[in-house]
């Protein structure tokens, strides 16, 4: 339940932001954020140094 809390956390500050105004570059440094701390350190567990950001992107397809 703990995972799903998080992911649900990083959802809403996407959406939260995107209500706001917020521009595509700060969507974007919010999604990788999420991604990082979920996906790739998994919560904790590993890559702590880890930083991740989006770079050059064409397409993103999310589903939540």
């Amino acid at each position: 339940m703990i995972g799903k809390s998080r992911t649900n956390m990083h959802r809403k500050r996407l959406f939260d932001a995107q209500a706001a105004g917020a521009s595509e570059q700060q969507l974007q440094n919010i999604a990788a954020k999420g991604l990082q701390e979920i996906y790739f350190k998994d919560r904790g567990r590993r890559a702590d140094g880890l930083q991740v950001e989006f770079t050059d992107i064409d397409y993103v397809e999310m589903d939540f």
